[in-house]
């Protein structure tokens, strides 16, 4: 495992009910119902692997996002961001990503260059829009709950495409979209119809951007108060939820403060 993952964990090879960390590192549940009593006790034991792991906490996982992204910007890369063959290796039997990040589907924002992340740092989850749906919510929650990761970035983008084609829908309906196309852009809808009912601008790029970080905002609200699970982890976990945005023409990640976004 390579250091900064999330939790000491113990685990049987069979697979287990994962449990929380009480404070800074836990054990995780062992259930010995799973052992083979009938076993001699070496062989009992052989059952049981042993993962050390250290927890990432909700703020050193945005840190450690920043610090990426600054790296990205600067043209300055982390090696170990790139050691794949080693990476691949050590994260064959397991995952522990430090964050999760629920960002658009547009080729132009890969989230781990962006963040300057190797393979198994980051929980990516990647859909036009960045909108949240019952599948990118489990997603998360999976995330969340199984592999112990504590913060969630919702990533929108300047220039997003997805939100210009729910402005222009707002503008013209037209009768060329497919029908999953126009279910995504039901969901950026609402955010369109709050900006423009308050936005006296007139140019497209401008709107489109306004509209991008309202849309933002509201799916990071979707997950903060419509998942039970994701709800319990915020209130008693240490679960961070919030928002960012990605610049196309700088490169730049910009972090909304947790009460803003």
């Amino acid at each position: 495992m390579r250091f900064g993952q999330s939790f000491l964990e113990f685990e049987l090879d069979r697979g287990i009910n994962l449990t929380e960390p009480w404070t800074i590192v836990t054990f995780y549940e062992i259930c010995f119902l799973n052992l083979d009593m009938r076993l001699p006790v070496f062989l009992m034991i052989s059952q049981i692997k042993v993962l050390f792991v250290f927890m990432i906490f909700a703020e050193d996982a945005l840190t450690r996002l920043v610090d990426g992204n600054a790296r990205f910007v600067s043209d300055q890369h982390y090696s170990e961001s790139y050691s794949f063959e080693r990476q691949r290796m050590e994260s064959v039997e397991s995952q522990t990503p430090f964050a999760i990040i629920l960002g658009c589907s547009d080729s132009r924002v890969p989230l781990e260059i962006v963040f300057d992340q190797g393979l198994g740092d980051l929980f990516v989850i990647r859909v036009a829009g960045n909108i949240a749906a019952y599948s990118q919510i489990g997603s998360i929650e999976y995330a969340v709950s199984k592999l112990g990761a504590r913060l969630v970035v919702v990533l929108g983008h300047t220039r997003c495409g997805a939100i210009l084609a729910s402005l222009n829908e707002y503008i013209h309906t037209t009768d060329g979209l497919t029908p999953g196309i126009k279910s995504l852009i039901s969901r950026i809808q609402p955010s369109v119809e709050t900006v423009i009912s308050q936005s006296d601008e007139t140019s497209t790029n401008v709107l489109v951007d306004q509209i991008m970080k309202r849309n933002v905002e509201a799916t990071v609200d979707t997950l903060r108060t419509e998942s039970p699970v994701l709800a319990h982890y915020q209130q008693h976990e240490g679960l961070s939820i919030i928002g960012a945005e990605y610049s196309l023409e700088t490169g730049w990640v910009k972090f909304y403060d947790e009460k803003e976004s």
